[in-house]
């Protein structure tokens, strides 16, 4: 159980970096549709109130990766924590969490360096 939330903790960190290829250098995101790079109809401007605002998640390629994210980092802590690897609020608590936001900045820099960018 402990493995399965760090794969998907690690494959959370991968799409952060997706996230920050698509705002800070979408040139070189490795997918080049108008939806991953909201441009043309999918531009803020000409989205329906439904997709600005309640399906935001459908709405762009970033929105989407932020909701994988934030579904995959539930799902990872929700695992971690039943599976007895996190507890109540302690010093090893504390230390394991610096150890996970290790892991999730590490796997942030390869899926930004190496897995969403197109070199």
């Amino acid at each position: 159980m402990l493995l399965l939330g760090l794969i998907l903790f690690i494959i959370a960190g991968f799409i952060n970096g997706g996230m920050d290829v698509l705002i800070y250098d979408n040139n070189s995101f490795i997918f080049k549709s108008d939806w991953w790079l909201s441009k043309g109809k999918y531009s803020w401007d000409k989205r329906t109130w439904l997709k600005k605002y309640f399906l935001s998640f459908i709405s762009n390629g970033w929105h989407f990766l932020k909701f994988i994210y934030i579904i995959l980092m539930l799902l990872s802590i929700s695992i971690m924590c039943f599976s007895g690897y996190l507890h109540i609020i302690s010093f090893g608590f504390i230390i394991k969490i610096i150890i996970l936001y290790i892991i999730e900045g590490s796997a942030f820099e390869i899926g930004y360096n190496y897995i969403f960018i197109k070199k």
